[in-house]
């Protein structure tokens, strides 16, 4: 029986670089790791060498389930990203489109959230940005989409009167441009 952290099997990459000396010059490692001490559920960990640590460091994680988490060996939602050294006013995450030199369309990249299959009502949310952890009917603030069946799609701002209290709609653009504020 296996226990939780547990290497199960490894590939190991090698480097020329002496620094890695203390960990048998080994730059890179996919592993096995258990997630679980039954060693029912097993996760592959992607590690690189870290010359500040001296030591190789875990930086992508592919779940049991399927989750991705990059900085986190426990990813608890289909993709996350932890950077437990972020500063103030850090970017964590970029998205970068090239654009093509014989391209005639000026359009921009854009990151797509997609709502699949039927909305089971006349209205619904087809997605959104929420800001404030993973439970979006806790305290923070978000912008999401809002399918209104036959009068289009409104983007809609909302945000927490309290600590402790869900998002409230405070700002809805309808889909003719129409704009209402704390209606």
């Amino acid at each position: 029986s296996s226990t939780a952290g547990e290497i199960n099997a490894k590939l190991d990459f090698g480097s020329n670089e002496t620094s890695v000396d203390n960990v048998g010059n080994i730059g890179g490692r996919i592993a096995s790791i258990t997630e679980y001490n039954n060693g029912a559920r097993v996760g592959m960990a992607f590690s690189t060498f870290d010359r500040d640590g001296d030591k190789l460091k875990e930086g992508l994680r592919i779940g049991y389930g399927g989750n991705v988490g990059v900085g986190t060996t426990n990813p608890s939602v289909l993709f996350e990203v932890n950077d437990t050294g972020a500063s103030d006013n850090k970017c964590i995450a970029k998205f970068e489109g090239q654009g093509l030199a014989a391209s005639t369309d000026d359009g921009g990249q854009y990151i797509s959230i997609t709502r699949t299959g039927p909305i089971s009502h006349t209205y619904g949310i087809m997605g959104g940005i929420y800001f404030g952890g993973t439970n979006v009917t806790s305290a923070g603030a978000m912008v999401r989409a809002d399918y209104q069946y036959l009068d289009g799609r409104d983007l809609q701002f909302l945000t927490s009167t309290g600590n402790s209290s869900p998002p409230e709609l405070h700002m809805n653009i309808k889909g003719d441009g129409k704009v209402g504020i704390g209606t």
